[in-house]
């Protein structure tokens, strides 16, 4: 085959649906039968783009379901603990959140008290930087802090999920390294389902009311 120039040869791979075999060689004055040969390599090289895409199209399939699937997770543990929202407070929260003067303000002065005194008894700045959130966004009002809850106990549950999915994901990579696309994509809804499932049980276990519905745990 003789030199071809690049121009030429896109010029023909961008026309050759478009253009007969006889225009394209008048158009770039090369011989039919370069032609032909040409328009062959183009559509031996075209299944491999197509795979390609394939595989773009499935791994984007896969992040819309994890999407969506997460989003679910986390609605379905905010609302199974929708009705502590109309909770007050009980026991411990007197001491750790009416009671507690550090956390009335965020300032310089609360924030070192937080990460060096203790509260109760207990060391855990984050937790009362949480409280401190909480009390500036809703003061005394009980609902806004079990609201916090709520949206932790989702977000972990999301995290989670993400977690699960992740090592799956990654069990699977060493399993099977030359999976195809269709075996690629059964594998990862495998592992949203597992993922999906062990997410549901963390959320949906008794075990965890006490750390959801009581403010102070």
């Amino acid at each position: 085959m003789p030199d071809i120039s690049n121009r030429k040869r896109r010029f023909i791979e961008k026309n050759c649906s478009q253009f007969s075999i006889e225009e394209l060689s008048q158009k770039t004055g090369l011989k039919s039968d370069v032609i032909k040969s040409l328009i062959d390599e183009h559509a031996a090289r075209t299944p491999g783009r197509r795979q390609q895409h394939s595989g773009t199209a499935i791994e984007e399939d896969v992040l819309l379901k994890t999407a969506w699937i997460a989003l679910a997770l986390f609605m379905v543990a905010c609302l199974v603990y929708a009705p502590a929202l109309k909770n007050g407070f009980v026991w411990d929260d007197y001491a750790y959140i009416t009671a507690n003067s550090m956390i009335r303000s965020i300032d310089a002065g609360s924030l070192y008290k937080m990460f060096t005194v203790r509260s109760v008894g207990n060391w855990h700045p984050l937790t009362s930087l949480s409280h401190a959130i909480d009390y500036a966004s809703w003061e005394l009002d009980p609902f806004g802090y079990h609201l916090t809850n709520s949206i932790f106990h989702g977000l972990n549950t999301v995290l989670l999920f993400l977690l699960v999915v992740q090592l799956m994901v990654r069990a699977g990579k060493k399993d099977c390294t030359t999976a195809l696309p269709a075996a690629r994509l059964s594998t990862a809804t495998k592992s949203l389902i597992a993922a999906g499932i062990t997410s549901l049980l963390f959320a949906l276990h008794p075990l965890q009311v006490e750390s959801v519905a009581w403010v102070a745990e």
